[in-house]
């Protein structure tokens, strides 16, 4: 029998598991070059679930300066969270990668697929709408760009597989996340696991639930949990 201490740690420890809330973004899709919704409010411990649709996109973290530029910091080369390519032609495929928020302050993402950043397919969480940075000021600092930078992604139509994994970004813990190289994504889809190189990094594959349906995870210079 549980002493009553330990019963009313356990009660806090749950109490504190329940409070964080899981919001979706749905990625694509029908409404087109767009993540849905665009902006949200979330708390530390709040868990962001990107859902790809069609056709093939990317949730890839910028800055609110560079929006269409993968975060990078130059000191430490360690870059922000990035999905690479998910493509989901048909939205018929069950493909997500979830978040967990680590900090309070903005986080800014966009779509590294061709020109849809520059269309407007830019996101945020904890946008501070009352200030000079919000998320229309970002959303129109994106459309004014002329180039997009590249995603640590796989290319354009390479195949989706089933594992994933979990790693350290920049103001998130990031779970399914897409292959930074073809190699990886291929040795995935076959069932292998271990480790997929990925430019300056290698990322160890790590099983995730069953529900969760993504493609594997590799990000350069950040460390696997």
């Amino acid at each position: 029998m549980l002493a009553p201490l330990a019963i009313l740690s356990s009660l806090f420890a749950f109490a504190g598991v329940a409070s964080a809330a899981n919001i979706t973004i749905t990625v694509g899709g029908a409404a087109g070059l767009v993540y849905d919704p665009p902006s949200v409010t979330a708390q530390i411990g709040d868990l962001i679930i990107f859902d790809f649709k069609s056709k093939n996109h990317t949730v890839t973290q910028s800055t609110f300066a560079s929006p269409c530029t993968l975060m990078k910091n130059a000191t430490t080369n360690v870059v922000g969270f990035d999905s690479g390519y998910v493509p989901n032609p048909d939205s018929t495929l069950d493909r997500k990668m979830i978040i967990e928020v680590t900090v309070s302050t903005p986080l800014w993402f966009y779509c590294a697929q061709g020109t849809h950043c520059q269309a407007g397919m830019v996101g945020a969480i904890n946008a501070v709408e009352t200030g000079p940075k919000n998320f229309a000021a970002f959303k129109a600092l994106a459309m004014g760009g002329t180039a997009n930078a590249t995603t640590t992604g796989v290319t354009t139509g390479a195949p989706a597989a089933t594992l994933g994994g979990t790693a350290t970004a920049t103001g998130a813990v990031v779970s399914g996340a897409a292959s930074a190289s073809a190699a990886a994504s291929a040795a995935a889809s076959s069932g292998a696991a271990g480790t997929a190189s990925s430019t300056g990094g290698a990322s160890s594959l790590a099983s995730l639930s069953s529900i969760l349906l993504v493609v594997p995870l590799a990000f350069a210079g950040i460390a696997l949990l």
